[in-house]
């Protein structure tokens, strides 16, 4: 656990240390510095302690389609076609079973960056909400998925763009590493409703829906998640209540005080391309499918395709409250908050007690 609070203070410490990041350039370097740390607890985690066993089971696939010829990869994969062709083209690198770990590590952390960075200016309480709210434990713990979600991070920007062929490929290359990704490519069309985008309060509608024909759509949920819960139907508990209200205090707080920002039709700069509606249409849908996984569990996996947009709407929501004379006691009041919840998560979770991948337990 010493580890996690470790890093924790780490992304904080080096904010206090840099500044307020108000440059272009003080923004990569922090997401770069912050991202890099991260990735390297996720590369050098041990692979068997607590109820951390996937690593274990990715590790010996991986061994395995390292030695097996390309004309038989189909037939000795019990993972989708796609999993088994990236493992192939990896085991070129190195036939050790870390390598899956380490590219898992190098690419997911890459593409949270790379899609805060692009998508709001408030990146390090985008970063601290990553970590610290439930996003970063699931990448921990959900490896093949958590690949398939990076993947759709870079659709967002094909989808901000209206390129609609590219979105659609990206898509396709994440849905054939885990067929759940198929549910993104709802994004292109909520990014390109203009309607939504003019007058938030629409997003009601698509909850709406989800909640109308929550029958149908945790049918779906079933056959895209290959977890065994997926099959069972959920009993309503307390647990997960207090991510739900983080969902509707962002959506809130968006909806409120956050105004989109237009960009040029013409021009494909990050810095022009930060649009807070991206982060809040994901948490939007992602809020409805989570509130589902009261009906049935197999939701909650699928709405972290949305969810990694919380972090950013969130930011962009503390962004507003922020004032020069009461602002170091608002941001110390969040962090707080931000820690208080991350040791509650640490608590409960699988992945709290760190070990290095050469200790043994």
């Amino acid at each position: 656990m010493i580890i996690w609070i470790g890093m924790f203070i780490f992304i904080v410490g080096l904010r206090l240390f840099m500044g307020p990041l108000n440059t272009e350039k003080q923004k990569r370097t922090y997401l770069t510095a912050v991202g890099c740390v991260l990735a390297m607890l996720f590369a050098l985690r041990g692979e068997n302690y607590g109820g951390v066993y996937d690593l274990r089971v990715y590790m010996d696939f991986f061994e395995r389609i390292a030695d097996t010829p390309w004309s038989s990869l189909s037939l000795v994969s019990e993972f989708e076609i796609g999993f088994a062709v990236l493992n192939k083209l990896l085991s070129y690198l190195s036939h050790s079973g870390r390598t899956i770990i380490l590219f898992h590590a190098v690419f997911c952390i890459y593409s949270v960056c790379r899609f805060i960075y692009k998508n709001t200016k408030e990146v390090f309480w985008a970063f601290l909400f990553f970590y610290s709210l439930g996003n970063m434990g699931f990448f921990l713990t959900g490896l093949r998925q958590a690949i398939a979600i990076s993947v759709c991070l870079f659709a967002v920007e094909k989808a901000k763009e209206k390129k609609l062929v590219h979105f659609a490929l990206i898509v396709l290359i994440a849905y054939l590493i885990h067929k759940s990704a198929l549910v993104f490519v709802v994004m292109y069309l909520l990014l390109r409703l203009k309607a939504i985008k003019r007058n938030k309060w629409m997003i009601a509608l698509p909850i709406a829906l989800m909640l109308v024909f929550s029958p149908n759509i945790i049918q779906l949920g079933q056959f895209f998640s290959d977890e065994v819960q997926a099959a069972e139907t959920a009993k309503f508990t307390f647990n997960g209540i207090v991510p739900i209200l983080i969902y509707a205090i962002t959506l809130a707080g968006q909806i409120l005080f956050v105004k989109s920002v237009k960009t040029s039709e013409n021009s494909v700069s990050s810095l022009e391309q930060r649009d807070s509606y991206v982060g809040f249409s994901m948490t939007a849908i992602g809020f409805g499918l989570y509130f589902l996984r009261f009906y049935n569990m197999a939701l909650e996996r699928i709405s972290f395709y949305f969810l990694q947009g919380n972090p950013v709407a969130l930011a962009d929501v503390i962004g507003c409250f922020k004032r020069d004379r009461y602002e170091k006691v608002f941001e110390m009041a969040i962090v707080a908050l931000c820690f208080l919840l991350f040791l509650r998560r640490l608590s409960n979770a699988s992945y709290a007690n760190y070990i290095f991948m050469w200790e043994t337990v």
